[in-house]
């Protein structure tokens, strides 16, 4: 029987494209192309690991780090690890060369609604026309 969080992610994985890369051992096209935009991104066998994510308390944020390319399998493992330890919704992960990490970028939704007079209602960061939150 599946449980809530494995549920939450067949349903992301069906509707986000950054949600792609959780690698199960019967998801062989996943896994390949997590193999392709590793090798894409690598850079001197770095490569840095993106996730924009939400955890329980509404605070939503975006960070990257950089870890070796090489061997795969750890790449695999850390996206894995990603996914098992999020508190919340993963609104994208994605690769990218060591010099283009995202930036550690975080905003607190709930208390923005409370200083905005709708703590009733927690509206979702979005973006401006410029990238940022």
């Amino acid at each position: 029987m599946l449980n809530h969080r494995e549920l939450w992610y067949k349903h992301v994985r069906l509707t986000r494209r950054g949600a792609q890369y959780r690698v199960d051992d019967s998801d062989i096209g996943c896994r390949a192309e997590l193999y392709r935009d590793v090798v894409r991104h690598a850079v001197d066998g770095k490569v840095a690991v993106n996730v924009d994510q939400m955890d329980c308390d509404c605070s939503r944020w975006t960070s990257g780090s950089v870890m070796d390319a090489v061997p795969l399998l750890a790449v695999e493992q850390e996206v894995n690890r990603i996914y098992e330890d999020a508190e919340g919704p993963i609104y994208g992960l994605w690769f990218s060369k060591p010099e283009q990490k995202a930036e550690y970028v975080s905003r607190d939704l709930a208390l923005e609604a409370f200083e905005d007079g709708h703590a009733h209602s927690v509206s979702m960061a979005r973006y401006d026309e410029d990238g940022d939150y």
